[in-house]
């Protein structure tokens, strides 16, 4: 996987940390993927940012021309990075 989508999977993955599915049902992560209409709102807008980035960096037409998304601030980068 690119660097460039590191970002959205570190937030998914936090998400789905959080989310009750996780912590109160006890399923696998993989499990509440296949259950998204299940998660959080915030969890869905992560899953869909994380599948859009993927897709970005497949589609030749926008590979060059797309910015990938990264961290605001450094201490929310280190944040994301200690979380996981």
């Amino acid at each position: 996987m690119g660097r460039s989508c590191q970002y959205e999977r570190k937030k998914l993955a936090n998400c789905l940390l959080r989310s009750d599915c996780m912590l109160i049902q006890g399923r696998s992560a993989q499990d509440c993927l296949r259950h998204k209409d299940e998660l959080p709102v915030e969890c869905q807008e992560c899953w869909r940012a994380f599948h859009e980035c993927k897709r970005r960096m497949l589609d030749m037409s926008q590979r060059f021309r797309t910015v990938p998304t990264k961290p605001e601030t450094l201490e929310e980068e280190e944040d994301l990075l200690k979380d996981v």
